[in-house]
């Protein structure tokens, strides 16, 4: 016995046994027609179910499609080449080329994977274009001698503003000594009026047989040529009427030596004249520290320089030591104002009555920080008196008395006393 011999293919129909049909079997018998037909359909829905895939997890060959998800789908759509090739070009949209894929991206962001926390920790650390306060030593461009803008003053642009002021005085910084007859200026030796010089110090030659070669100068050396003081090298800066003050010598100590001269003075042209002016009583840092000397006494440059910064670190402040008082830092600290004012008082048996209370000084910007207590001006007892605020205006603030408990206060009389900081 042998197995029929099965087709693969789709039969149209399956053919109906009729009654007269004769018995007949075989590979071509009629009786085996139907399984035959049944089987090659049989192959055929299988070699077509081979061709399919499974539903799970299936594993495609060839170039198998898909529809084409919309552009902003976010679910288990199969992503075709095409959804991918948008999402890219989305994400990419208009990079340049070097930050075009996430490779170029991360080596651009340093493969920080924290790259928001750092930049963050990084930004803590810088200061703000607006109103920055700075810490530590900064440093900034020393602007140009004479600017006069918005530009940062370095303290070597404040020091040299200074010295320009300086030098333009008709009190001219004062000198270590004075010649008491000409001074060889290529050499002018060891010691001058008695006094053994160092380098550096500044010395008056009056007594120079060539008027031109006469001023103020720096000793060098004891063989090492004398040079000009810069606060006194310029007919601008040592003209009729400027005055030198000698510290020591023998002979010229605590003098006053002045230019004589008339009219407009050229340096190593116009011959310098001086004539003594009287004694000298030169207040210094040491003996006047706290720079308060109102009189008419010369001053030294340590003075002047010690009075100046003086002035300085107070420039800008403002108080007022009152019952209603504040304190006013400058600008450049802040412009900070602590402020305290006293409201009316008031009478016993008087409560939820409000008052308005007007600051000392106005403040410009906003009042941070107010508080308000209770003064308590007379009692027959205990007093459980207080007073509430309403927020600050730049001028005045609102406030009202209550009381917390029983009647034991009616006898009392109170004001508002507030304490605010502001700007």
């Amino acid at each position: 016995m042998t197995g029929l011999v099965e087709g693969n293919a789709w039969e149209a129909e399956i053919y109906q046994l009729e009654t007269d049909d004769p018995v007949m079997g075989g590979a071509e018998g009629i009786d085996n027609l139907q399984a035959k037909q049944l089987a090659s359909r049989t192959q055929y829905l299988l070699a077509q179910l081979l061709l399919r895939a499974t539903l799970e997890s299936p594993t495609f060959t060839g170039d198998p499609k898909a529809p084409t998800p919309a552009a902003a789908d976010n679910d288990t759509s199969i992503a075709t080449t095409a959804f991918v090739k948008t999402a890219i070009a989305n994400l990419v949209a208009s990079s340049p080329a070097a930050l075009d894929t996430l490779n170029e991206l991360a080596a651009a962001l340093g493969n920080d994977a924290n790259f928001a926390a750092t930049m963050t920790a990084a930004l803590a650390l810088k200061a703000p274009l607006a109103s920055p306060t700075f810490t530590g030593d900064p440093k900034a461009p020393t602007p140009a001698s004479g600017d006069n803008d918005t530009s940062i003053a370095t303290t070597a642009f404040v020091q040299d503003a200074i010295s320009q002021a300086l030098y333009q005085l008709d009190y001219k910084a004062s000198v270590k000594v004075a010649s008491t007859a000409a001074i060889n200026l290529a050499a002018p030796g060891a010691n001058i009026d008695g006094v053994a010089m160092v380098i550096g110090d500044r010395f008056l030659e009056k007594d120079n047989a060539t008027a031109a070669n006469r001023g103020i100068y720096i000793w060098n050396g004891a063989a090492v040529p004398a040079t000009r003081a810069l606060d006194a090298d310029t007919g601008a800066e040592i003209n009729s009427g400027a005055i030198i003050l000698v510290e020591q010598g023998a002979t010229n100590a605590d003098t006053n030596w002045q230019v004589t001269n008339d009219g407009a003075v050229t340096i190593g042209v116009t011959g310098l004249t001086f004539q003594k002016v009287g004694a000298s009583t030169v207040v210094t840092a040491a003996s006047d520290p706290t720079f308060v000397d109102n009189s008419s006494s010369a001053a030294s440059t340590s003075w002047i320089r010690g009075a100046m910064s003086a002035i300085a670190v107070a420039a800008g402040f403002s108080y007022s030591f009152t019952t209603n008082g504040f304190i006013k830092f400058p600008d450049w600290l802040g412009g900070i104002i602590f402020q305290w004012a006293t409201g009316a008082t008031d009478p016993a048996n008087n409560t939820e009555v409000s008052q308005t209370v007007t600051f000392p000084l106005a403040f410009v910007t906003a009042a941070y920080f107010s508080s308000v207590s209770t003064q308590q001006a007379s009692a027959s007892g205990a007093c459980d008196l207080f007073y509430q605020s309403s927020p600050p205006t730049l001028t005045n603030m609102v406030v009202q008395r209550n009381q917390t408990g029983s009647a034991s206060s009616n006898g009392v009389t109170t004001a508002p006393k507030v304490f605010l900081i502001g700007k």
